[in-house]
């Protein structure tokens, strides 16, 4: 029979490897995401400029993803990821909502919600996806 040291030690073995699978899985999010919003900047300052709420948006998404970033390096790993998905949830509600205000075709937006519902089961746990699934259809 094996010794309970043993079974603890073996158990945290396979734990930290799916930890660390996590934080680096939430660094490639957020660094997609950075690269994401700084290409969506820089394509919306061709003429004819986009108009200023979207400027708003990629920008505080670049913010929050470079913010998850640096939370993520310091072990923050749970907060950055609710923060990055939480934002990236409402970023998606307010193209929606600019859409709906200057009658521009927003059918295809809606969809971006299930974009955050599989990453949070992803980097978060099974159970999360259930919140933000709730979240989605709260701002939907």
């Amino acid at each position: 029979m094996a010794e309970p040291s043993s079974f603890l030690s073996m158990a945290a073995i396979i734990v930290q490897p799916e930890y660390e699978r996590k934080r680096r899985l939430l660094n490639i999010v957020a660094l997609a995401g950075a690269i994401t919003c700084l290409i969506f900047l820089a394509a919306m300052l061709i003429p004819p400029v986009s108009p200023w709420p979207y400027f708003v948006i990629f920008g505080c998404l670049l913010v929050v993803c470079l913010h998850t970033l640096f939370l993520n390096h310091n072990q923050y790993s749970r907060l950055a990821a609710v923060l990055c998905l939480t934002c990236l949830s409402l970023a998606i509600f307010a193209a929606l909502v600019l859409g709906v205000l200057w009658d521009a075709q927003i059918s295809a937006t809606v969809y971006y919600f299930s974009l955050v519902v599989l990453v949070s089961g992803t980097i978060l746990r099974p159970r999360a996806t259930i919140v933000f699934a709730t979240l989605s259809v709260l701002l939907i």
